[in-house]
């Protein structure tokens, strides 16, 4: 019962830990595009005026 509790935590920090790893570029690169798309309306305000 032991071992197999331990290797369901080895498991679950396992995927928490990839799903971290995941994340971590997903949001920067979302974040970048978001400031990428902020900037490009800003520009499209100025050639307007």
């Amino acid at each position: 019962m032991r071992q197999q509790k331990q290797i369901q935590e080895q498991q679950q920090n396992f995927m928490m830990a990839v799903t971290h790893e995941l994340k971590t570029p997903i949001a920067i690169a979302k974040l970048n595009l978001e400031t990428l798309l902020k900037h490009q309306k800003l520009d499209e305000q100025k050639q307007k005026n």
